[in-house]
């Protein structure tokens, strides 16, 4: 979407360029108010308006002249649209979720739609592994939570989230890498996650109440096994130890 909103505006900056938004209808009135953050636009279809401060949820899009009224309500961010039913006139906004909306036509979505399978293509191409997602998201198995707060004398659980990339179900078989003088519960974790799923599986970590004050922070990783294939200590993680008094 980053790069729609860079490169594929053409629509947006002619209308900004000649003051025309491309809306052939404009409904005679204007946003009614139902409640405190609920507005009404009667328009090719109802349009409604949920605002939250300075930032809007649009329910359905109409002819899009509804955008030239959000300022007289204080709003000047529209995080989503959400379409009950289609016009064929749509999508002419695209409201990416970071940053605001823009003016988009069929010939943007096309170069787009061009532009991320030439990317699939290259990842394809550079990535070892056959399924180039495991090389692009380099958190398909994480620890959960990846700063984990715990105290000296005390366990804390801890999570080994997994996801499969794989076009077949997946075998995993992984152990916590910590300090000698620290205990994990069990020691060897396995789990089998579905085709293009997720899954998760639970540790728990045993500090001991002599742990040296000096080293509050400590680095710990988890060494992984993938269908008998061995990947290394490919997870991270910190823990965050609290002392007594």
């Amino acid at each position: 979407m980053l790069a729609a909103q860079a490169g594929g505006t053409k629509a947006a900056a002619e209308a900004s360029a000649t003051g025309e938004s491309g809306v052939r209808f404009a409904p005679q009135e204007g946003l009614t108010r139902i409640c405190s953050n609920l507005y009404l636009l009667r328009d090719t279809c109802n349009v409604y308006v949920l605002k939250n401060n300075d930032r809007a949820l649009l329910i359905d899009f109409g002819s899009g002249h509804v955008l030239k009224l959000l300022g007289g309500i204080g709003v000047r961010q529209v995080d989503a649209i959400l379409h009950t039913h289609h016009h064929a006139h749509q999508p002419t906004l695209v409201a990416p979720g970071h940053g605001k909306p823009f003016l988009s036509n069929k010939e943007d979505m096309e170069d787009l739609k061009q532009g991320l399978e030439k990317e699939q293509r290259y990842f394809s191409s550079v990535v070892v592994d056959p399924d180039c997602n495991f090389g692009l998201n380099m958190s398909w198995a994480r620890l959960y939570p990846y700063q984990l707060l715990a105290k000296a004398g005390e366990s804390a659980p801890l999570e080994l989230r997994v996801r499969n990339y794989r076009g077949k179900p997946m075998h995993l078989e992984a152990a916590l890498v910590l300090p000698s003088s620290w205990k994990a519960r069990p020691e060897v974790v396995s789990i089998d996650i579905p085709v293009g799923g997720e899954g998760s599986v639970g540790f728990t970590v045993m500090i001991p109440a002599g742990w040296e004050r000096s080293q509050p922070r400590v680095a710990l990783s988890a060494d992984v096994m993938a269908d008998g294939r061995y990947l290394g200590e490919i997870v991270e993680g910190v823990v965050d130890i609290e002392f007594t008094a």
